[in-house]
C-alpha cells in the first residue's frame, strides 16, 4: 500500500482515492472511500487496453459476472463503469493477505486452517456454480484470507455455463498453469468440475507449500497437470482424503462443491494460524496509516450516521473495517438476576494486543469499566445511565456491550465493547493507533480495533456539544484500555456462564441454510451477536437475563422445548415481514436468544423455523 503519486487520479467515479494497492498487466488498483465512508478497492484499466474493443468487451463481462456472484465468500461489487474512457470496477475492500502471500510469507497452513479454507472456497464455488458460472482462474492469488474467512476475487475470465460469450480464441489456454484442470490445459470445454480441480490444487498448495503438479517450467507443469499423478507427499491425511477425488483427471469423477461441503464439519469455530492473523492485523494497520495521510482534496461533508435495523446491519457487515453498525437488542434489559459485575483481584498486566480480543472483552463489564472514568471533569461524580442508544433503539446495556456515564457537567461518555469500526473522510488516526471519527461538532467517537477481529472495536463516544469532545472521548478510551489491561472490572462469572461464549458457535451455517435459504453473509455483527443473512435472516444473541418480574412482558409466552422452559414471542417486523424470537434463560441468570426474521412472503411458520433453530442452539449451551 503506497501513497498516491503525482498524476494519479484524485477520484474515480464517486470514490475519493486514498492509496495505491498495486498494479498488474490489466490496470491499477486503488484504495478508495465511498461518499458514505465505505472503503473500496477500485480497479482502473490501463488506457492502452481501454482502446482495445475485445478487451473492453471482456471487462464488461467481468463486471456483469462479478455482480452475479457477490456473496458471503466473494467481494461484493459496489460500482462500475465499463463504458468510461478508462473503465473501472469498485468492490468492497477486504482486509487480509492473498493465499499466495500467506504461503510465501508464513509457509504452509496448519490443518485446521486448510479445512477452514476448504469450507469457505467450497461455499463460494457452490454459489458461483449455482449462478450458472465457472470461475476458470482459481489460484492462491485470487483468494483473500480475511478475519471473516476466505474470499474469492477476480472473475476476469469467468464464463457462463451456457449462452455466454466466449471471448477467448478457439483452443487457447487462459488461466494459471499450476492450478489449471487437465481439460483447461488442453483447451477443452470447461464446466464446474474444472474449478473443483483448481480447488483441490489450492488446498494442496496451502497444506504443502507447493502445488500438486509444480514443474521446473510451464510446459512441464502443464504436462504434469494432464498426465501425472498429484504429489501429495506433504499433505496431512484428512486433507489428502478431501483433495484426492477433486484431482481426478476425469471431470465426471470429481465431487461437486455441495458434496465437498458434506464431507466437512463446519460446526466448529476455527481461525487462521497466528502468522496469518498477524498479516491481517498488519494490513489493517496499513489501512489505518493510509487513512491518516493528508487528503488530496477537501473531504465532502458527511451526514451524521444513523442507526439501522439489524437486517441492514447484517448486510453491511460483509464490509470489513467499514460502515456504521447499530444492532437493536431483542428482549433483553440491563438488569440481570445473576451476579452484578465487580472489579476482580489484580491480574498480570496484559499487552494492548492481549487486552483487545473478543475472548478478553466478553469478560469485561462495560458499566463497571466506564464508571468514574476521568477526562470529562476532574473529580466529578458520574451517575450510571441505562437509557437507549438513540431514539428508537433498545437498551444497549441489555447485550452487556454498552454502558454510559454522565458527569456533573451533564456530558455523557458512551462506552461500546465490540462494535463495528467506522471509517470515512472524517476519520483520523493518532500515533497510538486510536481512530477518531468526527463527522459533526457534537458527535465524536474514539475507537481501537480488536486484535483478532479488526472489523470490531472498543469505542468511547460523545453525542452532545462539549468542549474538546474528541479529546474527552480519546482520554476515556485510553483509560478504559488501561483498566482492561490490569485485569479489573470484569464480570464475577459463575461456572458455566454463557457470557464467555462466541455467539457464532450456537448455530452452524449448514443448519441455518437448511432453514433460512442460501447464506450470503455470516459472522459476528457485534461482540455478543452472530448473524446469518440468507433468504430469511437469523441471529443469535447472548446477554444478561431480564429481571424475573419482566419475563413474560419482554420474552413472550412460556413453552417447553426438549425439556427446557423457553419463551417465544412473535411480532410484526417491517411491512411484509415477521419476526419471532425464542429465548432460553440459563441457570446463571443469562440468556441466549434466537431471532428469525421472515423476509420472504409472510407465513405462519416463522415461529416454527425459529423454534427449530433454537432447539439446535440451546442444545449447545
Amino acid at each position: 500500500m503506497q501513497p498516491l503519486r503525482s498524476g494519479d487520479p484524485e477520484r474515480i467515479g464517486p470514490y475519493r482515492l486514498v492509496a495505491s494497492l498495486g498494479q498488474g498487466g490489466m490496470g491499477r488498483v486503488f484504495l478508495g472511500a465511498a461518499p458514505d465512508g465505505r472503503l473500496v478497492a477500485v480497479k482502473q484499466v490501463h488506457p492502452e487496453l481501454a482502446r482495445d474493443d475485445e478487451f473492453r468487451a471482456r471487462f464488461r463481462q467481468e463486471v456483469e459476472v462479478s455482480r452475479r456472484v457477490s456473496g458471503a465468500y466473494t467481494a461484493a461489487i459496489v460500482g462500475a463503469d465499463p463504458e468510461a474512457d478508462e473503465p473501472w470496477l469498485a468492490s468492497v475492500f477486504m482486509t487480509g493477505p492473498s493465499l499466495r502471500q500467506a504461503i510465501d510469507e508464513t509457509g504452509p497452513l496448519p490443518e485446521h486452517a486448510v479445512l477452514l479454507l476448504a469450507a469457505g472456497l467450497a461455499s463460494a464455488l457452490r454459489a458461483i456454480h449455482g449462478s450458472g458460472l465457472v470461475h476458470r482462474d482459481l489460484k492462491p492469488g485470487n483468494v483473500l484470507l480475511t478475519a471473516d474467512g476466505p474470499k474469492v476475487i477476480d472473475f476476469g475470465i469467468a464464463r457462463a455455463l451456457a449462452g455466454g460469450p466466449d471471448l477467448t480464441s478457439t483452443g487457447s489456454v487462459v488461466g494459471s498453469p499450476a492450478f489449471m484442470s487437465p481439460e483447461q490445459a488442453e483447451g477443452r470445454e470447461l464446466g464446474p468440475a474444472s474449478d473443483i480441480f483448481s480447488f483441490g490444487s489450492m488446498l494442496v498448495a496451502a497444506a504443502a507449500g507447493h502445488g500438486p503438479f509444480s514443474g521446473d517450467s510451464t510446459p512441464q507443469t502443464l504436462y504434469n497437470v494432464v498426465h501425472t499423478a498429484p504429489n501429495l507427499a506433504l499433505v496431512p491425511p484428512r486433507i489428502h482424503q478431501l483433495v484426492e477425488p477433486c484431482l481426478s483427471k476425469d471431470p465426471r469423477q470429481r465431487p461437486t462443491a455441495a458434496q465437498v461441503l458434506d464431507q466437512l464439519d463446519t460446526s466448529g469455530a476455527v481461525t487462521w494460524s497466528a502468522p496469518v492473523n498477524g498479516l491481517i492485523t498488519r494490513q489493517h494497520e496499513q489501512v489505518r496509516t493510509a487513512l491518516a495521510w493528508p487528503a488530496r482534496t477537501p473531504p465532502a461533508p458527511q451526514p451524521k450516521p444513523r442507526r439501522r435495523r439489524w437486517t441492514a446491519v447484517l448486510a453491511s457487515a460483509m464490509v470489513i473495517v467499514t460502515a456504521l453498525l447499530a444492532v437493536t437488542a431483542v428482549h433483553l434489559s440491563d438488569q440481570g438476576d445473576g451476579d452484578r459485575s465487580v472489579p476482580v483481584a489484580a491480574q498480570p498486566v496484559l499487552t494492548v494486543a492481549e487486552a483487545l480480543t473478543t475472548d478478553t472483552l466478553r469478560r469485561v463489564d462495560p458499566c463497571a469499566l466506564v464508571n468514574d472514568i476521568t477526562g470529562v471533569a476532574t473529580g466529578s461524580t458520574r451517575d450510571l445511565i441505562s437509557g437507549p442508544q438513540r431514539p428508537g433503539d433498545s437498551t444497549a446495556t441489555a447485550q452487556g456491550t454498552m454502558c454510559a456515564a454522565r458527569n456533573a457537567d451533564q456530558v455523557t461518555v458512551f462506552l461500546f465493547v465490540g462494535r463495528e469500526m467506522m471509517y470515512s473522510a472524517e476519520t483520523t488516526v493518532a500515533s497510538d493507533g486510536i481512530v477518531t471519527f468526527n463527522p459533526t461538532p457534537s458527535y465524536c467517537v474514539a475507537m481501537m480495533p480488536l486484535t483478532n477481529r479488526p472489523a470490531l472495536g472498543l469505542s468511547a463516544e460523545i453525542r452532545e456539544p462539549a468542549e474538546g469532545s474528541c479529546e474527552v472521548a480519546r482520554t476515556a478510551l485510553r483509560e478504559a484500555i488501561t483498566r482492561i489491561r490490569t485485569g479489573g472490572f470484569r464480570y464475577n462469572l459463575k461456572p458455566g456462564s454463557l457470557l464467555t461464549k462466541d455467539a457464532c458457535t450456537f448455530l452452524d451455517s449448514a443448519t441455518v441454510e437448511r432453514t433460512a435459504g442460501p447464506i450470503t453473509w455470516s459472522g459476528l455483527a457485534e461482540l455478543r451477536i452472530c448473524g446469518w443473512l440468507a433468504t430469511d435472516t437469523v441471529k443469535v444473541q447472548i446477554g444478561p437475563g431480564v429481571p424475573a418480574q419482566d419475563v413474560t412482558t419482554n420474552l413472550g409466552e412460556q413453552i417447553e422445548l426438549d425439556g427446557r422452559t423457553v419463551y417465544r414471542k412473535a411480532e410484526p417486523a417491517s411491512p411484509g415481514e415477521d419476526l419471532c424470537t425464542v429465548t432460553f434463560r440459563h441457570h446463571t441468570g443469562e440468556e441466549v436468544a434466537v431471532a428469525y426474521r421472515r423476509v420472504s412472503p409472510r407465513s405462519a411458520d416463522t415461529c416454527d423455523r425459529a423454534t427449530d433453530l433454537a432447539r439446535v442452539a440451546f442444545s449447545r449451551t
